[in-house]
């Protein structure tokens, strides 16, 4: 994880696909157009969703690194935006004219997957998910602070805890 190279996504890119989808989506005279113009967004969100991903593993590597935790805290307060992107591009795929056809070309599950997302976001709870991402990120931090004797030496929590689980009671 630490050989690939991190950088911040960019939001408004997502945006910019998001309206090249809706433009070219909107304007669609056959399911190819379509599957183009999906194709332009599910790129953008590929490389959000990438370096989202690489900034959380790294922060939950060492959560006292502060470049890390800078990033953390842009991801939970842009991800609730970003999924609202998400949401605005399954709506149109959803309610394509072209819906019956892309039912055959793509995977069974996508469409069903896009009524979820649909349902499971609402612009006016953004800023609970905002507020409820950084909870979680504060709460990891203080779990991370957590240390105990263990066999004389002081061990973090992630280390003990593997212990509790072993089968073995002679642990």
């Amino acid at each position: 994880v630490n050989q690939i190279p991190y950088k911040r996504a960019d939001v408004s890119k997502v945006k910019i696909a998001l309206d090249k989808f809706l433009e070219i989506n909107d304007n669609a005279k056959c399911v190819q157009d379509v599957l183009d113009a999906r194709k332009v967004f599910n790129d953008a969100m590929e490389e959000f969703n990438t370096y989202a991903s690489l900034a959380y593993v790294r922060y939950s590597q060492d959560t006292r690194d502060e470049f890390y935790l800078g990033e953390q805290d842009f991801y939970d307060q842009e991800g609730p935006t970003v999924s609202g992107y998400y949401s605005t591009y399954a709506s149109a795929m959803v309610n394509s004219p072209f819906r019956v056809e892309l039912e055959k070309l793509l995977p069974e599950t996508l469409f069903p997957s896009y009524e979820c997302a649909i349902k499971s976001h609402s612009k006016e709870t953004e800023d609970l998910e905002r507020l409820e991402n950084s909870i979680v990120t504060e709460y990891s931090q203080l779990l991370a602070q957590v240390t105990m004797d263990w066999e004389g030496e002081e061990k973090p929590l992630s280390y003990v805890r593997g212990f509790m689980e072993d089968s073995s009671r002679e642990v």
